[in-house]
């Protein structure tokens, strides 16, 4: 009896010592959006990557912003919105937009953009913040995330948005 005692606690050291050595090398990969917003956080364990899915809860939106809206530059855009996710498109005489992202707030969208130059589709990407006024405004700024396509990085273009539909 006392052998298999003395198994069982060395088999007991043996994994406790795994998971300390685990945890001590354990690279964590904390995004301020999915944080926010109820994605994922990554644990990398090296040579193996392991992805623990702990539960945040999403915003619950104010506004619905499902619907066709115009910017003060007279350009319309189609929203699109399931749940806390949204995704538009936004053509104009010289790009497209293609936007995706989600409420990190209950009044707030934060989007990542693909803007393509329509001529010779050049992409850049951007990233914007919404700000949800009421069911028939919302003002944000997309700010260039690279240089390229006649963009600087940094390069900013605040807007507001009037729904039409």
């Amino acid at each position: 009896m006392s052998r298999k005692l003395g198994s069982f606690s060395m088999l007991s050291a043996v994994i406790l010592v795994a998971i300390v050595v685990a945890s001590a090398t354990a690279q964590v990969d904390r995004k301020t959006r999915e944080a926010v917003s109820g994605g994922k956080i990554n644990v990398t364990m090296n040579p193996h990557n392991y992805t623990l899915n702990f539960a945040f809860p999403a915003p619950n939106p104010t506004y619905d912003v499902t619907g066709i809206w115009k910017s003060n530059a007279g350009d319309t855009m189609e929203v699109f919105q399931e749940k806390d996710e949204v995704n538009s498109i936004f053509v104009n005489g010289g790009w497209a937009h293609r936007l995706a992202g989600r409420y990190v707030s209950p009044t707030k969208i934060r989007l990542v953009v693909i803007r393509r130059t329509r001529a010779g589709g050049c992409e850049v990407t951007m990233d914007v913040d919404l700000n949800v006024t009421s069911v028939n405004s919302m003002s944000g700024v997309g700010v260039a995330s690279e240089t390229g396509c006649g963009l600087t990085s940094g390069q900013s273009y605040p807007g507001t948005w009037t729904r039409v539909l």
